[in-house]
């Protein structure tokens, strides 16, 4: 029986665990049934290292990343291990990672960069058609991670052709801290705010998309499970595809095939999703996404 150890990047009790899981089993076919789960969830508590550790520990046939700081944490795993194991990702953000990739000298690895910065400039051109006075921009962002900061600069430099200021939120600060953040941008006129894909940021996405709602602040989210915890607009990936993509990789990998073989995948698929109930509470006149393709849920 193979045996997949397998670091997802939310807490066990979040509900998006088990679609993915599902999607995950989905994508490895017929040796879905022969394979065995080991799970660790590290983006809860930030000890990637000490998660990471314990999956190569167990020495299985193949590693899946969720996500970038599951990763790289995998990576200083098999190093510090002295092992070799191939690993499978579907959430890598950015083309800084890619290019980090080149450079890990492990042939082991493949999967799909979910996300890069150029997507930024969409999620600008969304938040001005919906709020087409819009003069400021709130962007969340993690100071401890290389993806995150370049997000959050690839925003600030293309705000510049739009006219508009950018003001950073901490989304490492405690949920006080970062509601009080939002409601103090909110109390201007003008303003949107844009939260980047991010493992720290989907943790928190709850108290960012409540503190957002509550001060009726428009805001643009990278996928649509945001929008399934009731954020207004998102564009992003398409998450569970990935999942199941990788997944497929995961099993020609464990059905014998060279991961060289397989190469890094740079996702072109994205998706547009409302929450209707929210776009009403929040005053959004969905009519001004058309020509746009969306799905209001």
């Amino acid at each position: 029986m193979a045996r997949i150890g397998m670091f997802m990047n939310l807490a066990a009790t979040d509900p998006q665990v088990q679609p993915r899981k599902d999607a995950f089993l989905k994508g490895l076919g017929s040796l879905g049934g022969s394979v065995q789960f080991t799970y660790e969830h590290g983006a809860a508590d930030g000890k990637y290292d000490d998660h990471a550790a314990k999956l190569v520990e167990q020495s299985p046939d193949l590693l899946f990343a969720s996500c970038g700081p599951s990763f790289w944490a995998l990576q200083r795993a098999l190093k510090n291990a002295n092992k070799s194991i191939p690993i499978v990702f579907s959430g890598m953000i950015d083309s800084i990672n890619a290019g980090r990739l080149s450079a890990v000298g492990n042939p082991g690895v493949t999967g799909y960069v979910s996300y890069d910065s150029s997507l930024c400039v969409t999620w600008l051109s969304l938040l001005k058609k919906i709020v087409p006075t819009l003069k400021r921009v709130a962007v969340t962002r993690d100071s401890d991670r290389r993806a995150g900061m370049t997000q959050y600069y690839a925003i600030q430099s293309a705000a510049l052709s739009f006219g508009l200021t950018v003001s950073p939120i901490e989304v490492g600060d405690a949920d006080a801290g970062i509601t009080a953040a939002i409601k103090a941008f909110a109390a201007s006129p003008n303003g949107g705010m844009i939260v980047p894909a991010g493992t720290l940021t989907a943790c928190r996405r709850k108290v960012i998309i409540d503190a957002a709602n509550q001060n009726k602040l428009h805001t643009i989210y990278p996928n649509r499970m945001y929008v399934e915890s009731g954020g207004l607009i998102a564009h992003g990936a398409i998450t569970l595809e990935l999942y199941e993509s990788a997944a497929a990789y995961a099993a020609k990998i464990l059905d014998g095939r060279d991961p060289t073989a397989l190469p890094i995948v740079h996702n072109q698929k994205f998706e547009t999703v409302v929450n209707g109930k929210t776009a009403k509470a929040v005053d959004v006149d969905l009519s001004v996404l058309q020509p746009e393709p969306v799905q209001v849920i």
